[in-house]
């Protein structure tokens, strides 16, 4: 039943970006857009932005996350803070995330230059230190490539794939063992609709979300939206699943998570 509603899922997002896709301006003849030296339309300094001159956003986001399905990695009410700076190519954020016996700390960088003003590609950095008091710790390390496509006003989508480092220590063993190492696999795509400029809705599948890097193949689905209340001001919540063993066995639906939060703008 479970594997059913995934794949139901899945197909249904494909079919909507595909409908998305057929009802945006499109793109010139594609070797015209690659053929640089021809390209009259678009002016040379807008053909690649390294680092853009606009004014940079910077946000304070405080969340609530309450879980309806536990496991050992959300097994209470948790409380985030989260500090971001977008310049556009140039894209940083730092977070904290505390729980019942548990501490997060996570941050990224993102460097992604605009190619004629209508895709961005790029890398990205990600370190996440998570502390289980009196039993262990991680560390973890993410290499990615990413891809930003935004077709029109209305949809965009964003894609990376890379690697997963982790180094953990157990309590118990530290005198035997100090440290394991693993490796991983990282991969994540966001889909964002934006509704007349004052909401967002959102759909997220990734392999390790913001506060949780799982080794295994272990995916995250991510449905959210957010409202534009005030000129400085955003509301929205969200909603999370996490499957175990999702492409190997049989798919079992491990945590549930509904997230609400209140983003700051400056």
């Amino acid at each position: 039943m479970i594997r059913r509603f995934v794949i139901s899922f899945i197909i249904f997002f494909i079919l909507l970006l595909f409908g998305t896709s057929l009802t945006a301006e499109p793109l010139d003849d594609l070797k015209d857009f690659l053929e640089i030296d021809e390209d009259e339309d678009i002016p040379p300094a807008k053909k690649i932005v390294w680092f853009h001159t606009i004014e940079p956003e910077h946000s304070i986001t405080w969340a609530q996350s309450i879980p309806l399905k536990k496991d050992l990695r959300a097994n209470s009410p948790a409380e985030q803070m989260i500090f971001a700076y977008d310049a556009k190519e140039i894209r940083v954020d730092a977070g904290f995330q505390y729980q019942s016996n548990q501490f997060d700390f996570a941050t990224h960088i993102f460097y992604m230059p605009t190619f004629y003003n209508t895709f961005q590609a790029g890398i990205g950095i990600n370190y996440h230190l998570y502390r289980y008091f009196n039993e262990f710790s991680e560390n973890d390390f993410i290499e990615s490539l990413r891809f930003r496509w935004i077709r029109n006003p209305v949809f965009s989508f964003e894609v990376g794939a890379g690697y997963v480092y982790k180094i953990a220590s157990i309590d118990a063993v530290k005198a035997y063992t100090k440290r394991i190492y693993n490796f991983s696999y990282h991969f994540d795509l966001l889909l964002n609709w934006k509704i007349k400029q004052k909401s967002n809705l959102w759909f997220i599948l990734t392999l390790q979300d913001y506060f949780d890097y799982p080794l295994a193949i272990s995916p995250f689905y991510k449905f959210g939206f957010d409202v534009k209340c005030a000129p400085n001001l955003v509301l929205g919540a969200d909603y999370s699943l996490k499957f175990v063993d999702m492409f190997f066995s049989a798919v079992y639906l491990n945590q549930s998570v509904a997230r609400v939060f209140c983003k700051v703008v400056f």
